[in-house]
């Protein structure tokens, strides 16, 4: 029985630019802001969100939805030479101190021993289940049960959270606790849209702990969210019309 955390950072490309430029502004939900490059929208902030904007939009089609509420949009970091092209440096430099400081946060939170797997260049995916295994068999009424896991892994979670901030990363996670990996990945995604039960001011925490708690996971997930899907979308509109 496994125990899977996973990582996600809220809006990496603009909390890298809002740490570099030390301009809290691009984050938070009141400001809309959006990241692009190529003609394509990388990166928006949650305000800019609620008022339509979306990945992979045009800054054309995002520009009016964002500029009337006083928002802006945002170029990726770019390079005159070899180029002019959108230069990675930056981002790439913020992922390393990132895993980094995850990494010595695992030892911090007493999960040293923990398998950290890379997904992406912000986020990735943790297995504490040696140490969940510990910490329920040292429980007087422990019974290995599924939900006793997950408060377990919930508690890693919090230290691992606490001692990120702690270090200083600047950098706001949004962490999913879930059996495997595709139901820890479903619900750090769903806990950047929602007042996740488990909030703080280090991130905030969705757990999955039983089926109904699956069943109201699935029910809230749009169908493109899913691995394999998301290339499929107009597709599957129009099998649901």
């Amino acid at each position: 029985m496994g125990t899977i955390l996973h990582f996600d950072v809220d809006t990496f490309f603009l909390a890298v630019h809002a740490k570099d430029a030390c301009d809290e502004s691009l984050l938070g939900d009141k400001r809309p802001v959006a990241l692009w490059q190529y003609h394509d929208i990388i990166c928006a902030s949650a305000a800019a969100r609620a008022l339509g904007v979306t990945k992979h939009m045009t800054p054309a089609q995002a520009r009016p939805l964002i500029e009337p509420h006083g928002g802006r949009l945002l170029h990726a970091y770019w390079r005159e030479w070899p180029g002019p092209r959108i230069w990675y440096g930056k981002y790439h430099a913020a992922s390393r101190e990132l895993f980094a400081a995850l990494r010595a946060a695992l030892s911090v939170a007493g999960a040293g021993s923990a398998c950290l797997e890379r997904a992406s260049i912000d986020e990735c995916y943790v297995d504490v289940s040696a140490a969940v295994d510990a910490q329920v068999a040292a429980l007087e009424d422990g019974q290995g049960l599924e939900a006793d896991r997950i408060v377990a892994a919930t508690a890693i979670a919090h230290r691992i959270l606490a001692a990120l901030t702690a270090s200083r990363l600047q950098l706001r996670m949004s962490v999913g606790i879930a059996p495997n990996k595709l139901l820890a990945k479903l619900a750090s995604t769903r806990a950047k849209l929602i007042a996740a039960p488990e909030c703080s001011g280090h991130g905030r925490l969705l757990a999955v702990s039983d089926e109904e708690d699956v069943a109201a996971l699935l029910s809230a997930t749009r169908a493109s969210k899913l691995p394999g899907l998301g290339s499929k979308t107009t597709k599957l509109r129009h099998m649901v019309a």
